[in-house]
């Protein structure tokens, strides 16, 4: 099994790259990931995979949200700012709305809360590679998008960009003076009119679009 020692950097393979101060979590991680045949690397802090990161690797990062030292929003940040475009998925023991909010917006591609299903997991990661395989800048991806927001009404509009900045069917009833089944209803809506599955596929597909 990989581990940070054991990384070859030259290797462009698409990997999976597990960050986790847990070593109980990493060790499970990875006989799950490579039972499924993907490539998997196992780091136990956010400063180990900084260290060894580089431009050319291919794949998508498994990243812990609460560390010592370094946590999983700061090395998404460094990343960030270094051009890494591996999609991100999130994992925590204390999933919060405003935790998940900001990690989708510092480019995480979704949020899982601990203990997750294997399968959810497993899907996550399948979906987060192909997204790594496709284009960035492939212009049709950004006028689907496009597209679908236009197909909003105004009011539905408004309700969206709501709900991505974290703000509950609660509180977005009490401040739009609407009944919290009105809100259901209009954020049903959304989901399906934006082709969004989840609260971190919505923002995410925003703040790709330089739209959230």
């Amino acid at each position: 099994m990989p581990t940070p020692t054991e990384t070859h950097p030259k290797a462009i393979k698409p990997t999976v790259f597990v960050v986790d101060d847990d070593a109980a979590v990493r060790e499970s991680m990875a006989w799950l990931i490579e039972s499924h045949g993907y490539e998997v690397q196992i780091f136990d802090s956010a400063q180990t995979f900084l260290d060894v990161y580089q431009p050319y690797m291919t794949g998508c990062i498994v990243l812990d949200v609460r560390m010592p030292g370094m946590d999983g929003l700061q090395l998404q940040n460094l990343l960030h700012e270094r051009g890494c475009t591996l999609p991100t998925i999130f994992v925590t023991g204390h999933a919060e709305v405003p935790i998940a909010i900001a990690a989708i917006r510092s480019g995480g591609f979704d949020f899982l809360e601990k203990p997750f299903d294997d399968d959810v997991m497993l899907e996550r990661i399948r979906q987060a590679l192909a997204l790594e395989a496709q284009s960035r800048d492939d212009p049709d991806r950004h006028q689907d998008v496009i597209n679908r927001i236009t197909r909003l009404t105004p009011q539905e509009k408004r309700i969206m960009q709501m709900i991505c900045q974290g703000m509950t069917n609660r509180q977005i009833a009490d401040d739009l003076e609407l009944s919290h089944k009105t809100i259901e209803v209009y954020r049903t809506r959304v989901m399906q009119k934006m082709q969004a599955s989840s609260l971190p596929t919505l923002v995410r597909m925003l703040v790709e679009n330089g739209l959230g």
